[in-house]
């Protein structure tokens, strides 16, 4: 996934609604031209993502998934095509606040606990 597809994940998510790609535009940081974003949303759609619906003259875009699950998928693809997997599970506990560390310690636990 790049980065573009990335941001424009974030936005749906933080819109929490149904948004139009002009919206998500103007939510990016970047300058982003309304095709780029089309063709974007597109993308996302067709990967299963995102959901469109038509309104207006338009159509509107929302997550068909939750983030944490898109995220988590991007983070175990990057760990598979790793050739040094304990280095790169060693520099992201290491890069952990403590709060972080902490809720990860958590959820080991109850990951063993329940099988």
């Amino acid at each position: 996934m790049g980065a573009l597809e990335g941001e424009v994940l974030a936005v749906l998510s933080a819109a929490g609604r149904p948004v139009t790609p002009a919206e998500v535009r103007d939510a990016l940081d970047a300058e982003v031209a309304y095709t780029t974003v089309a063709t974007v949303l597109a993308r996302l759609q067709a990967k299963g993502f995102v959901t469109r619906t038509p309104s207006a003259r338009t159509y509107v875009y929302e997550l068909a998934v939750q983030e944490s699950r898109i995220v988590a998928d991007r983070m175990h693809g990057d760990l598979r095509r790793s050739s040094d997997r304990r280095g790169v599970l060693q520099q992201f506990v290491g890069d952990l606040d403590p709060d972080e560390a902490a809720e990860l310690r958590s959820l080991l636990r109850a990951a063993q606990r329940s099988g």
